[in-house]
């Protein structure tokens, strides 16, 4: 088989455990571009949290962002796809979400909004890692609850960190009987997106766009909100630090985040005569 299109998630694939991107990966997915194959990027960020990364790839062109809400053309400046909640739906998220003990983003206009105070609390939500990258890319705001009551909001895509798994676990009961799909990524997180869409949804809808056979992509991911997406994939990878039923999900297993696994992927499989 021949392949057009590899996709690679960010967090836990393509970076490493401090959110950067190995100079072997770089040259690896630069390389492939270079050759006229598409490289994009699949990730349960916003746009603005990705856009730092494609300086570092000038022949990168397409994005599927916000665990496939949302697809974009970057040379273009263009939404190739998008899907938001419905109104009712986000109120009824945002009003359960407002009197808990639950950092609440959500992604709308392309950015990842927070309030301010929970840059202060991330070891307490259990996500510490990501103070540096909400800082540089988080669209930061007094209070979001607030600024969507005052605002002609369209959500497409809620995380929610709680402190304990047991309260996402709460949270995830209280929910289920809204027409939203759920997952995990982090540990004590909840994602929230509109219902029929996963990051498979982008895959399918970026494919049509480009008139690719979603039978000619690769997917490499980690974690439980690539599962989607990896099931669509005419091969789908997973990095060796990936979560157990991804990996035995997949057709083959490359080497960790932290030694290039996105890259042995690219040589072996996308590069491949």
């Amino acid at each position: 088989m021949t392949y057009q299109l590899l996709a690679s998630d960010l967090d836990d694939t393509l970076l490493n455990a401090n959110k950067m991107i190995s100079s072997g990966n770089m040259a690896a997915i630069n390389e492939a571009l270079g050759s006229g194959k598409i490289v994009i990027f699949s990730t349960g960020r916003s746009l603005e949290e990705a856009r730092e990364l494609f300086e570092l790839f000038p022949a990168m062109r397409y994005i599927v962002c916000e665990s496939g809400a949302s697809v974009y053309d970057i040379k273009e400046n263009k939404v190739i796809f998008s899907k938001y909640f419905d109104r009712e739906v986000s109120e009824k998220i945002l009003a359960y979400a407002k009197p808990r003990d639950i950092m609440t983003q959500v992604m709308m206009d392309g950015y990842a909004m927070l309030n301010e105070e929970y840059l202060y609390q991330l070891d307490y939500y259990r996500v510490p890692q990501y103070e540096e990258h909400f800082n540089k890319t988080a669209k930061i705001v007094p209070n979001v609850f607030e600024y969507c009551e005052n605002s002609n909001y369209k959500i497409g895509k809620f995380c929610l960190y709680h402190p304990t798994i047991e309260e996402r676990e709460q949270t995830k009961e209280a929910l289920k009987d809204l027409p939203v799909v759920m997952s995990y990524s982090e540990e004590s997180m909840l994602e929230l997106s509109p219902v029929d869409v996963d990051k498979g949804t982008g895959l399918e809808m970026l494919c049509k766009y480009l008139d690719i056979p979603v039978e000619e992509t690769i997917v490499v991911g980690d974690s439980f909100n690539d599962l989607p997406i990896l099931k669509k994939a005419g091969l789908s990878v997973a990095v060796a630090n990936a979560r157990e039923p991804v990996r035995e999900l997949c057709d083959v297993v490359v080497a960790d985040n932290e030694h290039d696994g996105v890259r042995e992927a690219i040589e072996t499989y996308l590069m491949a005569e």
